[in-house]
C-alpha cells in the first residue's frame, strides 16, 4: 500500500516519520495485531554468497556499512576552513581542465561531511567539472554522496 502512495508526499512523509505507526494506523497488515519483529538496517545478498553465511552463523561479529566507514574515515580529514575553500573555488574555476581536475582531487581530501552544503553549493554551481576526467574518480564519487548529490544548478533559483 505505501508503494502505491508516493506521489502522495504527506504519506511519504508520515511513512518516513513512523513507519510502524503509518502501518497501524492505515491497518496494512494481515491479522488483529502487528507485531514489531525487528526495527534498523538490513542487508540483503544472493543465494550461495559466503559473506552472507558468516553473518548468519555469527562468523563476523564486527559488521560495518559502507556510510559508516566513510563517516570514520572522513571525520580524521582536516575540516575546509575559508582560505581553503577559496582557494579551491580558484581551481575549479580555472580555464585549464587539468587546474580544475586537480581542484577535485584537492577536495577529497577534506572532511567533507563537516560542511557538505559548502561543498555542493562548490560543486554544484560548476557544470564544467563534470568533463574532467577526475570526475568518474572513486574520491570524487565518494565526496558526490557524501553531499548527497543531486545534480548542478543555477543561481539563484535552482540551489
Amino acid at each position: 500500500m505505501y508503494f502505491s502512495y508516493r506521489s502522495d508526499k504527506n504519506k511519504v512523509a508520515a511513512f518516513k516519520v513512523n513507519p510502524e505507526q503509518y502501518i497501524r494506523d492505515h491497518h496494512l497488515y494481515y491479522g488483529a495485531t502487528l507485531t514489531l519483529v525487528y526495527h534498523g538496517p538490513i542487508c540483503y545478498g544472493q543465494a550461495g554468497s559466503t559473506d552472507v553465511e558468516h553473518i548468519m552463523n555469527g562468523d563476523y561479529k564486527k559488521i560495518i556499512t559502507d556510510k559508516e566507514l566513510d563517516s570514520v574515515i572522513n571525520g580524521n580529514f582536516d575540516k575546509l576552513d575559508k582560505d581553503t575553500i577559496s582557494s579551491i573555488c580558484d581551481m575549479l574555476d580555472s580555464p585549464d581542465k587539468v587546474t580544475k581536475g586537480v581542484g577535485l582531487k584537492v577536495l577529497t581530501g577534506y572532511n567533507i561531511q563537516a560542511t557538505p552544503l559548502t561543498v555542493r553549493t562548490m560543486i554544484g554551481l560548476r557544470e564544467g567539472l563534470a568533463s574532467c576526467p577526475e570526475w568518474k574518480s572513486v574520491g570524487v564519487q565518494q565526496v558526490l554522496s557524501s553531499i548527497g548529490w543531486q545534480g548542478f544548478g543555477h543561481f539563484p533559483g535552482q540551489l
